[in-house]
């Protein structure tokens, strides 16, 4: 009932739709009639680019997996969240009626960083000067997401249990050789998180507080990686941030020749040439010097030139012969591979990228990058002990591959990992196998060692 003489405002709304006001002015308790009111639609979509397989929710409500379809929804705000075991991704996203909302995500390792724990009679100082530090490589990692979650709590079997709690309990069951347990109460917290990667500090007691541990543990293996720094030095700090940071991709790029570096000099040598994928001014025998400008002086100034070549088709090298003060400038032309990953490395942290990898294994249909993630996945459980999990990742993976990396390549990892869980025979039958279908496989990457000379200097260990 409309019992006075003045304006009204009609408000007219449906989700999904364009609103609608209209006024109306009438002599009190008379009916109005209406002109029907008609609403329109005001519907969008978003389109996703995800670089890992996630869950989509959009307000709170599960839409799907990411793939290459697009999403409508209402006109308006919304919250959009991407997860997975491993990432959790969120925003506020606006989109317009009629709009085709294109968002673009990169999926972060999710690292929860569970407390800082000092043994007895650390000054507070210690305790100050470490958090600061922490915060600093909080601040500066880009390859992760690492979340402070020092007085936050986890649901284990349950009950709330406080994170610094469970930062004890890791640190002790780790260093007591608790293998078993450490890897249950990570599963348990994994589930919990929705993360797979855990960050757990110390600070030792010194009579001069200079140092403090980081500790990163992940559901895939009892044993942490670990670094320790010096916060008074620039250079170590700057490596703990590294080594959040590194992510070594699956399909490289490298040069079309071999080098190594020996005792006597500062640079490698170059001792094999692809002679037609490699320009005809290098040659074996000669210094390999530099790239891009970067000088090749040691093996972790190769692995910063290394990632700068990943975005390039060709570089700038220098080479040279010794005993001359003649070098060469060559452009060269880079050959694109799957490699494996070098777990021989010291200062590598294994948890971070064996969480890298999973990227890639559930990554929309499959592909080469695909097989050689779950291949890369299987060599960093073997360096971490986990013979067993290794071995179902080998066997999962296929590749429709003649020559380098391919299936003989994984056949010969399978062969390790047998003899390392004492099948002999089951080894000893995939050797006589390999030694037929070895072909033109490779190890390390496609111009990697020949499986066929790998696979005889098993043999002759095993004799």
């Amino acid at each position: 009932p409309i019992q006075d003489t003045f304006e009204h405002y009609l408000d007219f709304k449906k989700p999904c739709y364009e609103s609608e006001q209209i006024i109306i002015q009438a002599p009190p308790l008379q009916d109005i009639f209406l002109e029907p009111v008609i609403l329109d639609s005001a519907i969008g979509s978003i389109q996703l680019d995800v670089d890992a397989s996630a869950d989509i929710y959009i307000d709170g409500e599960f839409k799907g997996k990411t793939g290459k379809y697009q999403i409508p929804v209402c006109a308006g705000p919304h919250d959009l969240t991407l997860k997975n075991s491993w990432a959790l991704w969120s925003k506020k996203i606006q989109v317009n009626r009629g709009e085709q909302l294109k968002i673009q995500v990169h999926m972060k390792p999710r690292v929860l960083f569970l407390g800082i724990l000092a043994e007895e009679n650390v000054s507070r100082f210690a305790i100050k000067r470490a958090h600061d530090v922490l915060q600093n490589i909080i601040k500066n990692v880009k390859g992760v997401q690492i979340e402070d979650f020092e007085q936050g709590t986890l649901y284990i079997q349950e009950k709330e249990v406080p994170t610094k709690t469970l930062a004890e309990r890791l640190l002790q069951w780790y260093e007591t050789q608790k293998t078993d347990e450490t890897l249950d109460l990570l599963k348990n917290m994994a589930s919990s998180a929705e993360a797979r990667l855990f960050l757990v500090g110390r600070i030792p007691r010194e009579d001069i507080p200079r140092h403090f541990e980081l500790y990163l543990f992940s559901n895939l293996s009892p044993f942490p990686d670990f670094i320790r720094i010096d916060h008074t030095m620039k250079e170590s700090v700057l490596e703990a941030i590294q080594r959040f940071d590194e992510a070594p991709p699956v399909i490289e790029k490298i040069f079309p020749f071999k080098f190594i570096w020996t005792q006597h000099y500062s640079y490698p040598f170059i001792y094999w040439v692809s002679k037609d994928k490699s320009p005809s001014k290098i040659k074996p025998g000669m210094f390999f010097i530099s790239v891009e400008g970067i000088k090749i002086d040691s093996y972790e100034a190769f692995r910063k030139a290394f990632q700068q070549m990943q975005t390039k088709n060709t570089v700038k090298i220098q080479v040279g012969y010794p005993g001359k003060n003649t070098v060469v400038t060559v452009d060269v032309p880079l050959i694109e591979t799957p490699a494996e990953v070098d777990t021989s490395r010291q200062n590598i942290w294994l948890n971070r990228i064996a969480i890298e990898y999973l990227r890639w294994v559930d990554y929309k249909e499959e592909s080469v990058k695909t097989h050689v993630a779950r291949l890369n996945l299987g060599l960093v459980l073997i360096r971490m002990g986990q013979w067993s999990t290794a071995f179902e990742w080998f066997t999962q993976v296929q590749f429709n591959r003649k020559k380098g990396i391919s299936q003989p390549t994984v056949l010969y990892h399978l062969i390790e990992t047998y003899l390392e869980l004492g099948y002999r025979d089951e080894a000893l039958g995939l050797i006589e196998r390999l030694k037929k279908e070895a072909g033109e496989a490779t190890l390390v990457n496609d111009l990697g060692w020949p499986v066929k000379e790998a696979i005889k200097e098993l043999e002759a260990l095993l004799r």
